[in-house]
């Protein structure tokens, strides 16, 4: 998934993507971002901020499969 298109579904500036993702944070298989686990790693960071997890939008399986 590109990074523009995982921010819009994060719900976040894909600015902080990019910042994630150039700072090796985030999962990729070559210029694409492993979505579901860029999902996974970016809940344990908000959980540990104290916010509240996202759950995985069913919508992306579909996605990822296709």
């Amino acid at each position: 998934m590109s990074r523009r298109e995982f921010a819009a579904w994060w719900g976040c500036y894909p600015s902080y993507i990019n910042r994630q993702a150039d700072n090796g944070f985030l999962p990729m298989v070559g210029n694409k971002i492993d979505a579901r686990e860029a999902w996974k790693l970016l809940n344990r960071r908000a959980r540990s901020y104290g916010h509240q997890a996202r759950p995985w939008p069913e919508e992306l399986d579909a996605r990822q499969d296709g």
